[in-house]
């Protein structure tokens, strides 16, 4: 879809739709912004600080939950504290048996994050090796 459907199925809706009207609205200025967006590369940072037993891993965006039992599986001596958002915030990080799935985290939320276009399914899986990584670094 694009901002002129958008904006026609906004025109089209009951006046007490507002969740919805707000979403095309948000979706629209998306389009407007971003233009013939195509994918492409993206960097952020991650980092892990280790204090004793604890192991603080800090991710851009939000990881999946399964991430977070990965990496306290991996460092089983270890209390893992996921953070999300730290350092840059650009949305969801869906595993790539997520993307089967569909749904807002994987189809619609990059557009709310001002993002050019959906994360490609092995994206989080980089991300989530670089953490692993470094808290292997950090824990010994």
């Amino acid at each position: 879809m694009d901002a002129a459907s958008w904006r026609a199925e906004r025109a089209s809706l009951d006046a007490d739709d507002s969740a919805r009207a707000a979403l095309l609205e948000a979706w629209t200025a998306w389009a407007e912004t971003h233009p013939g967006s195509v994918p492409g590369a993206r960097r952020s940072e991650v980092a892990c600080l280790g204090l004793g037993p604890l192991l603080f891993a800090f991710y851009p965006g939000e990881i999946f939950v399964e991430y977070s039992r990965d990496l306290a599986e991996a460092l089983p001596s270890h209390h893992v504290v996921p953070i999300s958002y730290a350092h840059d915030a650009p949305g969801y990080l869906p595993r790539p048996d997520a993307f089967a799935a569909g749904g807002y985290e994987v189809e619609e939320a990059y557009r709310i994050y001002g993002e050019p276009a959906p994360y490609a399914p092995q994206a989080a899986e980089a991300v989530q090796q670089a953490v692993e990584a470094l808290a292997h670094e950090v824990s010994t």
